[in-house]
């Protein structure tokens, strides 16, 4: 079973310079009442994580979802905005112009002096990280790309790989991690 407090402590143990709140991530399928419920637990869930934390060497980002409702997302900015987070992150998964709209109703709110990561919006080649720098800081892209940061390539390139030797760690991790 996996709990707020279970994945900050596993993310703890990991190491990593930045971890998330434990949140729900819900399906572009899900209606309105089920991602009002499903943002009040990614609420509660913020506020036992960062009470679990216990190591000062690490970023604790909270994670704004709301799915493609724009009240849920200006609410969850402004709740997470209120917490005590190192920064933010911006759940996304939609398509192109869906993701562009919750990033501009959720940038303004979230404090800007404070890192932005918009979480699975997909590749390089999305307008939307174009528009930086008023979306975020550091994206990452789903189907097991690597994470990257908006401003190391031009948009639309696949040059901003964060890691240079991307292909002996993919190939380690393969031969290595459990399956």
């Amino acid at each position: 079973f996996l709990s707020p407090r279970r994945s900050i402590e596993i993310q703890e143990k990991i190491g990593g310079d930045i971890i998330f709140a434990f949140d729900e991530c819900t399906s572009p399928f899900h209606d309105y009442e089920y991602n009002k419920k499903a943002l009040a637990r990614t609420h509660a869930w913020a506020k036992i994580c960062l009470e679990a934390k216990t190591r000062s060497d690490q970023a604790l980002f909270g994670i704004v979802q709301g799915s493609v409702y724009r009240d849920l997302r200006e609410e969850s900015a402004r709740y997470i905005n209120s917490l005590p987070f190192t920064g933010f992150g911006i759940g996304g998964s939609f398509g192109e112009n869906e993701m562009k709209d919750v990033i501009d109703w959720v940038t303004n709110i979230v404090d800007e002096g404070k890192p932005r990561h918009l979480l699975g919006i997909g590749g390089s080649h999305n307008g939307h990280v174009r528009q930086r720098p008023k979306n975020g800081d550091v994206l990452d892209r789903f189907m097991g790309r690597p994470q990257r940061r908006i401003d190391e390539a031009p948009a639309g390139t696949d040059q901003a790989d964060i890691h240079p030797m991307q292909a002996q760690i993919q190939c380690h991790l393969l031969k290595t991690a459990p399956r």
